[in-house]
């Protein structure tokens, strides 16, 4: 039974993506700039959100290059931006400001991290 779960275990690790060294992630490919990341934000979140009329947005930064990742999944490069939005949630009241990340690349949103806390690290100070 041991050699049975072993080897079951050495299987699912070898799948391990890990994390980019400095190197690769200054090599890596973070796809085109995104020139019109304003209108991408405004319209991943009118997908999102119970209320999308209501969003009220203080602020969108500009991006900058970026990857997220973990070691099982591997990283996702593209250029994150921090949009701090304000909407409605599904009993018509507003829920307060809050700062979202969003990871961009060739004008998609790839990666959505709610408050921009990426487990426990804030990536929008």
């Amino acid at each position: 039974m041991k050699i049975k779960y072993g080897a079951l275990l050495a299987f699912t690790l070898s799948g391990c993506a890990g994390l980019p060294s400095q190197e690769e992630a200054a090599r890596a490919d973070y796809g085109s700039y995104p020139s019109s990341y304003e209108s991408v934000v405004k319209k991943y979140f009118e997908y999102t959100l119970k209320d999308p009329d209501s969003v009220q947005y203080r602020g969108i930064t500009s991006p900058k290059k970026w990857w997220l990742g973990n070691r099982i999944d591997g990283a996702k490069y593209g250029y994150l931006v921090c949009a701090t939005s304000n909407a409605k949630n599904s009993f018509g009241a507003y829920t307060g400001y809050s700062t979202d990340a969003l990871l961009i690349r060739n004008d998609t949103v790839i990666q959505f991290v709610s408050k921009g806390d990426w487990w426990g690290k804030p990536l929008c100070s």
